[in-house]
């Protein structure tokens, strides 16, 4: 099962992603923080009896934040070390591999065999899915895909919220 949370302060202000950033130590370029939006949320996936997390961002600019990623790679697992929730990953290094996922390009870097850890990214034209497993970041993907949220704003409007008839 997956579920989705957004987050929200002491005062129940939302918090915006560079904030929650800041806050879990996710450690992402100044160039990336400002290609990606404010508007995110965090995943909690069941995959496989292991509880593996993933978090999706909204993006300003799909070239950009894709320029960044590349550079970022090098660093990701342990910049997105909240992800692993306290788990060690076996492997923290390596040349992230590419595949495509419903049409989307996704960039993988397998950190543990008998974990099924691995830090999968996929972008698009509205959103930065970041997960710790490929299922995860699958599911997440599918889940805004369904909800047509990876062409639109990564969080639904005032106006579908009230569209939705509750």
């Amino acid at each position: 099962a997956l579920y989705s949370f957004s987050v929200f302060d002491n005062n129940y202000n939302k918090v915006t992603f560079p904030m929650f950033a800041a806050a879990v130590k996710f450690n992402l370029s100044p160039a990336l923080l400002e290609n990606l939006g404010e508007d995110f949320l965090l995943f909690f996936y069941n995959d496989n009896s292991k509880i593996r997390l993933a978090v999706a961002v909204a993006v300003k600019n799909e070239a950009l934040v894709a320029a960044e990623m590349l550079k970022q790679e090098e660093t990701l697992p342990s910049d997105a070390e909240f992800l692993f929730l306290g788990n060690e990953p076996e492997n923290n290094s390596g040349k992230f591999g590419q595949g495509f996922y419903r049409g989307a390009a996704v960039k993988y870097l397998n950190l543990s065999q008998q974990n099924t850890f691995s830090i999968d990214y996929i972008i698009n034209d509205a959103s930065l899915v970041i997960g710790t497993s490929k299922n995860t970041a699958q599911a997440v993907f599918d889940s805004l895909s369904i909800k047509g949220l990876l062409t639109e704003d990564i969080l639904p409007t005032e106006k579908q919220e009230n569209d939705s008839g509750d």
